[in-house]
């Protein structure tokens, strides 16, 4: 308790590690409430790459007319 509420005490004890198996975890758990399923992407552009996730659920056939 001797540090707690100093200034800069509110600093994040995540590492990079622990944040990439949290966040997984989670999105497995939506995942499977979901009964759906995780797709990972890399997308580029002229002046940018990023990653995105999308979770795919609830596929049905559509009716023809």
């Amino acid at each position: 308790m001797k540090d707690f509420n100093t200034p800069g005490s509110n600093k994040s004890w995540m590492d990079e590690g622990f944040k990439k198996f949290n966040s997984e975890w989670q999105l497995k758990n939506v995942a499977k409430l979901l009964d759906g399923e995780i797709k990972h992407y890399i997308c580029t552009s002229k002046n940018e790459t990023y990653r995105k996730i999308v979770i795919e659920y609830d596929h049905q056939q559509n009716k023809k007319p």
